[in-house]
């Protein structure tokens, strides 16, 4: 969903045609616009008016302390600091419970440090590289003790999200550093594709209870959203419900949002139409097409209750073929209500299968990602002297579901690539006649995936991440 607050610095996003600038300092101004765009988006977004929001910048709000620190601190990083808006905001007026609604950043980062949180995140005790690292963001502590949050590198002006309490080691060369503009770019991406929604203040839970003044000056009474008409219990954007739970200040991460679910639609029968218009002709049918691969009843013996799994295998185009991929087959009814491998350990267990499946979730993910899909192989990829290697550039050792994977995610927790990714994926294999098709489908064996570990090939089998992408 585009946001006018968004589309005033739209021009500021990282896009393929509008890459970030390599530089020796901060694009300070950049970062500045999209760091308190998504300021002013979560301060409206929650229900509040945007004349209210204070301006007070991250140097405003502590100029005393900063000025302390501003010898080892970039002249470009000052200059960002001088920009954007501070993140410690009031919260609400107490609603219901007497608990009032918390202002937090963005749902992965609690917000911009202070100079005194800077003397302590600045990672002077690191032998060699004293005053190089400073955190800039703290984290959403509830994804991970004592970690460290966004970290800057002030010499190549990068940045690493750390989400655990995994000590940060600046030697590690795997790390897929980041510009700042590329990390807020993404989740302007994850707001606008309601991967991440805002809920708004008044929005409530069922059997909540609120404060409700009288007629009278000192009448109060308690009312439960049960009994009271004027109760939200929707986002009125988005339609999102409130999960206390699960949320970050206003923040919630959904599973999955209608958006990805047409996507993938969208690409399946792109991927079967590439297939069948390659098949030989006298196999070619003009009657009309047929969706739907499971029915209810499947989908209930198999045990498969996700709604996102759901909609997918009950709206998508049935094929025409058995093979959708080299050594990948459609499964029969008998083959797909089994559901073999309900989990990815016992997937793992068995190295005579291949298959593509979901990784699952529970309702106690903070991070949640119904589409994360992993393709099991009967053999590994990866390893010495090849040249197979994870989206973030980290090589595959030996790894039977490693690839088309991200790797260190540079954005979020880690998680399973989209599905979508590797839908994308087959059919450009498909329609650039990499694949070779027959009338079964793809004819080509399962050890075509070998090629990932050929220089020749290897890029072909890298999904890409960033912002109009994958995170």
């Amino acid at each position: 969903m585009r946001s006018p607050i968004f589309d005033e610095i739209r021009d500021q996003l990282i896009s393929d045609h509008n890459p970030a600038r390599d530089g020796r300092e901060m694009d300070y101004e950049r970062c500045a616009a999209l760091h308190n765009a998504i300021v002013k988006y979560g301060w409206t977004a929650s229900g509040r008016l945007l004349e209210d929001l204070p301006t007070t910048t991250c140097w405003q709000a502590a100029e005393e302390g900063w000025e302390q620190n501003a010898d080892r601190i970039h002249p470009s990083m000052i200059e960002f600091l001088k920009r954007a808006y501070d993140t410690q905001l009031p919260e609400t007026e107490p609603l219901y419970n007497f608990c009032s609604r918390e202002y937090k950043f963005f749902y992965f980062l609690d917000g911009l440090i202070g100079p005194r949180g800077y003397k302590a995140y600045n990672f002077e005790h690191i032998e060699g590289f004293s005053g190089q690292y400073m955190t800039l963001y703290t984290p959403n502590d509830r994804l991970g003790s004592h970690a460290s949050g966004l970290i800057y590198n002030q010499e190549t002006h990068e940045c690493i999200i750390n989400f655990t309490n995994t000590r940060f080691d600046p030697i590690n060369r795997v790390l897929p550093w980041q510009r700042l503009e590329t990390v807020l770019s993404v989740y302007i991406d994850m707001i606008e594709c309601e991967k991440v929604v805002c809920i708004h203040n008044d929005v409530e839970n069922p059997g909540d209870s609120r404060i409700v003044h009288g007629p009278g000056d000192d009448e109060v009474q308690w009312l439960s959203t049960d009994v009271r008409p004027d109760a939200m219990f929707a986002d009125p954007a988005t339609g999102v419900k409130r999960d206390d739970g699960a949320m970050f200040g206003p923040w919630i991460v959904q599973p999955f949002t209608k958006d990805m679910l047409d996507k993938c639609l969208q690409t399946w029968e792109a991927l079967v139409d590439a297939i069948e218009k390659k098949m030989p002709e006298t196999l070619r049918c003009d009657k009309e097409f047929e969706y739907g691969l499971v029915d209810e009843d499947m989908l209930r013996t198999a045990g498969i209750t996700e709604e996102f799994f759901r909609q997918l295998l009950l709206r998508a185009r049935k094929p025409k073929f058995a093979f959708i991929a080299p050594g990948l087959r459609m499964p029969n009814s008998e083959e797909f209500m089994a559901q073999p491998f309900r989990d990815a350990s016992a997937a793992q267990s068995d190295p005579e299968v291949q298959r593509v499946y979901l990784e699952g979730w529970t309702r106690d993910d903070l991070v949640p990602f119904t589409d994360a899909t992993r393709l099991l192989l009967p053999f590994t990829i990866g390893g010495n002297d090849t040249w197979a290697q994870t989206s973030s550039g980290i090589a595959i050792e030996d790894g039977h579901d490693e690839l088309f994977q991200i790797g260190h995610n540079p954005f979020v927790p880690d998680h399973g690539v989209s599905l979508l990714a590797i839908l994308q994926n087959f059919c450009a294999h498909v329609e650039t006649g990499d694949w070779t098709i027959d009338e079964e489908g793809v004819s080509d064996p399962i050890e075509k995936f070998r090629e990932a570990e050929i220089e020749e090939h290897f890029e072909k089998y890298i999904v890409p991440i960033g912002p109009g992408e994958f995170w």
